[in-house]
C-alpha cells in the first residue's frame, strides 16, 4: 500500500534527464516545495521521517510493497526515490526504465544488482555504500576468528554429541586476502590489521591503499590467495566479478584456508565450494549471501561440512534503514546546491 506523508506535486513527464534533475534542484533549493518524493521499503516510516525533515516542503510518499508500484509510479509524478530491496522480485524496470520512472533512484543498501541494466542518461542511480562499513567489518573479523577457533567443527560435533580436541589458531600474523578496496573492503581491513593479521587487497586496478598492507590487481588473486589463510569477499557483483571466485581459485586456497563472502551470490563457485568443503580442503567458510535466497531448502549447502550459513544480515543493525536515508537525503542537500553526490553509480564500470 502507499500514503502520503506530507505536501505538495509537480509533473515533470516529458523532460530529458539533465532537465528533470535541474528541476528537482530547483525544487530542493525551495526545501522541496513542489517536489515528490518516494519512499519504497517494506518499513517506509524511518526513511520517511528523515526525507521529510531533509526536505519540510516536499510530499513524501510511501510504498511499502512490490506489487502496484509501476501504478503508484503511472498516477504519481516522482522526483526521487529512496528504495530499499527487501525480498525476491524486486521491480526494477518502472523504476530505471519506464516513462515514469524519477529522475534520481537511491538505493537503500550497497548492493545494486537488482538495478541494472540502466542508461545513465535515463536515470541518475546512487547507492548508500559506507553507512555500514564498520558492522560489516565487525562481522568479517567475527567469521574469521569463529573459522580459527574451529567453531564450525565445535557446533557440528555438538550436534553429534561428539566431544573432540582440535587445535586452536591464533589471528596475529595470518595472511589474509579482502577482494574489494572499496569503502566495506577498507573497513574490514582495518579491523582485520587491528588483530594483527597482514592483509593484501585486490582491486581492479591494484592502487595503493592505506587501509592495506599491499594491493594488488585481480590479476593476481590466485597468486595471493595461495598464500592467505583467508579470503574474504566485498566486491559488488557485477559482469566481472560473477564467477570470479572459481574452481581455479578455491582449489589454489593452502589446506585448512577460510573464506568469507558477505557480498554477493554469483560471486563464488558454489558447486566447487561445496566440494572443497566436503574434501576437508578448506578450514571452513562463513557465508551471509548466496547465487538464489533464500537460500532453498534443497540446496546441499545446508549440509557442507564447516559451512557457517547467516540470511544475508551482515549488514543490518539497529537503525539501519535511518542510516541509509540519511545518505540519501545528504544527496538532496548536495543537489540543492549543484555539488558532487555521493556514491553515483556508473553502471559500465559496475560501481
Amino acid at each position: 500500500m502507499w500514503r502520503i506523508m506530507s505536501g505538495l506535486s509537480s509533473s515533470n513527464s516529458g523532460l530529458g534527464l539533465p532537465a528533470r534533475l535541474d528541476a528537482l534542484s530547483q525544487k530542493l533549493r525551495l526545501g522541496g516545495h513542489g517536489a515528490t518524493i518516494l519512499v519504497h521499503a517494506q518499513d517506509p516510516d524511518p526513511g520517511a521521517s528523515r526525507v521529510a525533515n531533509a526536505a519540510p516542503a516536499a510530499r513524501v510518499l510511501c510504498h511499502d510493497s512490490y506489487d502496484g508500484l509501476p501504478d503508484l509510479l503511472a498516477s504519481e509524478p516522482i522526483d526521487a526515490c529512496l528504495s530499499y530491496r527487501f525480498g525476491p522480485g524486486y521491480p526494477r524496470a518502472p523504476l530505471v526504465e519506464g516513462p515514469d520512472r524519477p529522475a534520481y533512484v537511491h538505493v537503500g543498501g550497497t548492493g545494486f544488482d537488482h538495478l541494472v541494466p540502466f542508461e545513465q542518461s535515463a536515470v541518475l542511480v546512487c547507492n548508500s555504500a559506507g553507512f555500514q562499513a564498520e558492522v560489516m567489518a565487525d562481522y568479517a573479523l567475527a567469521a574469521i576468528l569463529a573459522i580459527n577457533m574451529r567453531f564450525p567443527s565445535f557446533v557440528a560435533q555438538q550436534t553429534r554429541r561428539e566431544w573432540r580436541e582440535h587445535n586452536l589458531r591464533g589471528a596475529r600474523d595470518q595472511a589474509a586476502v579482502v577482494l574489494g578496496t572499496g569503502p566495506i573492503g577498507a573497513a574490514i581491513a582495518e579491523r582485520l590489521s587491528v588483530a594483527g593479521l597482514f592483509v593484501t587487497g585486490v582491486s581492479r586496478s591494484g592502487r595503493a591503499h592505506p587501509s592495506f598492507q599491499t594491493v594488488v590487481p585481480v590479476q593476481d588473486l590466485r597468486r595471493v590467495a595461495a598464500q592467505a589463510e583467508h579470503l574474504v569477499i566485498a566486491i559488488p557483483l557485477t559482469n566481472e566479478s560473477r564467477g570470479l571466485v572459481s574452481r581455479e581459485i578455491l582449489n589454489a586456497l593452502r589446506p585448512g584456508a577460510g573464506i568469507v563472502n558477505l557480498a554477493r551470490g554469483g560471486i563464488v563457485d558454489e558447486a566447487a565450494l561445496q566440494e572443497r568443503l566436503k574434501e576437508g580442503a578448506l578450514g571452513g567458510a562463513v557465508f551471509d549471501v548466496f547465487e538464489t535466497e533464500p537460500l532453498p531448502n534443497h540446496s546441499p549447502l545446508w549440509e557442507a561440512p564447516g559451512l557457517i550459513v547467516t540470511p544475508h544480515t551482515s549488514a543490518l543493525f539497529e537503525g539501519w534503514e535511518r542510516a541509509a536515508a540519511d545518505v540519501f537525503c545528504d544527496n538532496l542537500h548536495r543537489l540543492s546546491r549543484g555539488e558532487p553526490l555521493r556514491n553515483r553509480i556508473d553502471p559500465a564500470r559496475g560501481y
